[in-house]
């Protein structure tokens, strides 16, 4: 009787006596009894300790998130590779961190957006020409940053506790191509990592970021300056070298996008390219002879350089500050003069002098 009742625990089933139902008896119990202990807890490969104690702490992951300048300015000299713009992050004094329990762990990151690089270090912003990239460095000076790939999955030996204390991670904005366009950059979550399936580090652009190419277009190309009044100018105009006949001014149109900068100008003579004297020489085509061409800004005589946009250019000027929050349109006034240079002066119909300009953002 006392093997029925054991049975009658797991079956309402009637069981026949002797040595069989005795085996039965058993088997049934030990089904019933090892179903009961199925249930296993379970632990993920890779869980979150407080670095110094070792013990659990609240799931969590590190958050590295960027705020960007509002609006930014693309040098329109600066060479591919030029970094536009860069915020960095460091998370010290985090008392916690991962730890896993397989010998190597599983660390992958992916990007949001398409890399532009077969190795994957730049990653597209949605705007051409202008990509994201990530470094990171350690607190310490000797360290040379790490330019970080987006996409990756590769194993790590599993010898510590994975936090981020210490660790400068910087987003960089990059110009890629001499000629990028202008745009928008919403705020994305730019990169995710995992160890081993378990979510470890985020990281975000905040805010939104309007990028603006610099570009100032000259809207007056080709400028001419009649120097002589409709009856002429009488040769006694000139009383000797150095003497000058009265300024006739002309101006410069330029509408500058995006140019928060001083902008610089430098006139470069056609004639001789070489000349950095105040003096345009006349072309060679003139009749006029002893007479050259000087240009005034601000009421003083311009020097020639040469034909370059590079900051310092010879006898470079500046001539006006844009702010580069909204398009610019400014007029450059000058003025220009016939100068004696040569003893006598030899009146003829032709007394022409043709420059060039180039603008620079400084």
């Amino acid at each position: 009787m006392s093997k029925r009742k054991s049975m009658s625990f797991c079956s309402e089933d009637v069981v026949p006596t002797g040595r069989r139902a005795f085996l039965q008896a058993f088997l049934l119990s030990g089904v019933c009894l090892g179903g009961l202990f199925l249930p296993a807890i379970s632990h993920a490969a890779c869980t979150w300790v407080n670095i110094s104690t070792k013990q659990p702490a609240r799931a969590r992951t590190f958050d590295f998130n960027y705020t960007l300048p509002p609006t930014i300015a693309i040098p329109r000299d600066a060479p591919a590779g030029t970094v536009i713009a860069s915020n960095s992050q460091t998370l010290s004094g985090q008392p916690v961190g991962l730890k896993c329990s397989n010998p190597t762990v599983n660390f992958v990151a992916s990007g949001s957006q398409t890399m532009t690089s077969t190795d994957a270090i730049f990653m597209e912003s949605g705007i051409y020409g202008v990509e994201f990239r990530l470094t990171r460095t350690y607190n310490v000076t000797q360290f040379t940053p790490e330019k970080l790939k987006w996409n990756t999955a590769e194993n790590t030996i599993n010898d510590r506790i994975f936090e981020q204390n210490n660790l400068q991670y910087t987003l960089e904005l990059v110009k890629t191509v001499a000629y990028p366009a202008g745009g928008d950059i919403t705020p994305v979550t730019l990169k995710q990592t995992s160890l081993d399936g378990t979510p470890y580090a985020n990281f975000a652009l905040t805010n939104k970021v309007s990028v603006v190419p610099q570009t100032c277009l000259v809207t007056t190309p080709n400028v001419a300056v009649n120097l002589t009044p409709p009856i002429g100018l009488p040769v006694n105009t000139f009383k000797g070298i150095g003497s000058t006949s009265e300024p006739v001014p002309f101006t410069i149109g330029v509408n500058c996008f995006g140019v928060a900068a001083k902008v610089y100008i430098t006139l470069t003579d056609q004639q001789t390219p070489t000349n950095t004297s105040s003096v345009l020489n006349l072309t060679s085509t003139s009749t006029v002879k002893g007479l050259g061409i000087q240009v005034l800004y601000a009421g003083n005589v311009v020097k020639f350089g040469p034909d370059s946009s590079v900051a310092g250019n010879t006898n470079q000027f500046a001539v006006f500050t844009s702010d580069g929050s909204v398009p610019t349109a400014t007029d450059i006034n000058l003025s220009a003069r016939y100068i004696q240079t040569g003893a006598i002066v030899t009146p003829g119909k032709i007394a022409n002098g043709i420059a060039t300009f180039t603008m620079s953002y400084q």
